[in-house]
């Protein structure tokens, strides 16, 4: 981990407030659900098998798994072999959207800064559990639980989707498996699950709604109705602002030097829900935020860290932003379950800086 030295200069030109930020802490290439992975993968043993409910006898699932087996198969090996040469055309036809995206910039950021690169989280061809959907319309969605391509790293939840007949199943996005996080019981795979709209009723709130909450909470910590359990992508989040906001203002009153803030939005278009077995929903959707530092009262803000540098400087008078991309999971119960929206999967990634 470096250690890279950023000071914070007052309008005096005096450099009062030396600030040193480790990229883990500030920078950290995956942002703060990178450094939630390794920390869980040292400390916490990965969670088994998501539970099933109970088998039918009525198998109706409109792609059973061994179809699936190699779908998955054929995205990992597409995005193992673009990752290798750093080429994000090869993604195609399996990889799309935000997961296409989010691999070309972490090659661009590879490209510019080498010390910078992102950590990348990489679907290996191993299905430990296919949720299918028995929808006949299109377009048709489904989510794998698909082990992570390194030894011992947590499962990623694999959102699929099936634009018409004509086309190939494709991905949009994966996203790891929470620690300690309980997921919500699914249909046996040999019976399927129904397929739930983004504005689907019988819910606690919306599928759509529940991914703008979570946005909220992860923007301004506000739930106030309560409807959102705690998780440790949002917790980890949440510190990793505070304490770069101490870091920024060291020694001088709270963001007296320096604001912080990080906005979450909804990305549209990318959209897969499930019916778990109780009659809620497995819920995934993509995100985009900006983490926004800006100077205050004259202020200004050197750093010397290759991330930092993507921004094309190293000295910043108004603001310097990170952009970021996420896919999510969530559990929206029933209703009348008396039961809150769970966050059971979160990925981030760093892709790009700038700022003035």
């Amino acid at each position: 981990m470096s250690s890279r030295a950023r000071t914070i200069r007052s309008a005096d030109g005096s450099d009062r407030r030396p600030a040193v930020l480790g990229r883990r802490t500030l920078l950290a290439g995956g942002g703060a659900a990178a450094a939630l992975a390794l920390a869980a993968c040292a400390e916490e043993t990965p969670p088994g098998p998501v539970p099933t409910g109970p088998a039918s006898g009525t198998p109706t699932p409109v792609a059973d798994a061994e179809q699936f087996a190699v779908v998955v198969g054929e995205i990992s090996t597409a995005v193992t072999d673009a990752d290798a040469k750093r080429d994000a055309s090869l993604l195609a036809p399996r990889v799309v959207g935000s997961a296409a995206e989010f691999r070309q910039k972490a090659y661009e950021i590879i490209a510019a800064q080498p010390e910078a690169a992102p950590t990348l989280a990489t679907p290996s061809s191993t299905v430990m559990y296919p949720m299918t959907s028995v929808s006949g319309t299109f377009p048709r969605a489904a989510i794998m639980l698909v082990a992570d391509s390194v030894d011992g790293g947590f499962p990623l939840f694999l959102a699929l989707s099936q634009a018409d007949a004509r086309s190939p199943y494709t991905s949009w996005g994966w996203a790891r498996q929470l620690p300690g996080v309980e997921p919500p019981h699914i249909e046996d795979p040999t019976v399927g699950a129904d397929a739930v709209a983004p504005d689907a009723d019988g819910l606690v709130t919306t599928p759509q709604d529940a991914l703008a909450r979570f946005a909220v909470r992860l923007s301004n910590g506000v739930d106030a109705e309560q409807m959102l359990a705690a998780d440790p992508f949002t917790t980890e989040a949440h510190s990793g602002i505070q304490d770069e906001r101490a870091k920024l203002n060291q020694g001088v009153a709270q963001d007296s030097l320096a604001t912080i803030h990080e906005e979450y939005t909804v990305h549209d278009g990318e959209f897969a829900a499930l019916r778990t077995d109780d009659g809620g929903a497995i819920v995934m959707g993509a995100l985009r935020s900006s983490r926004t530092i800006s100077m205050k009262g004259g202020a200004t803000l050197t750093a010397n860290d290759p991330e930092v540098r993507l921004a094309g400087k190293d000295s910043f008078t108004q603001e310097l932003v990170r952009d970021f991309g996420e896919i999510v999971a969530l559990y929206v119960p029933t209703e009348d379950s008396g039961a809150q929206i769970q966050a059971i999967g979160a990925s981030k990634i760093l892709l790009g800086v700038h700022g003035s």
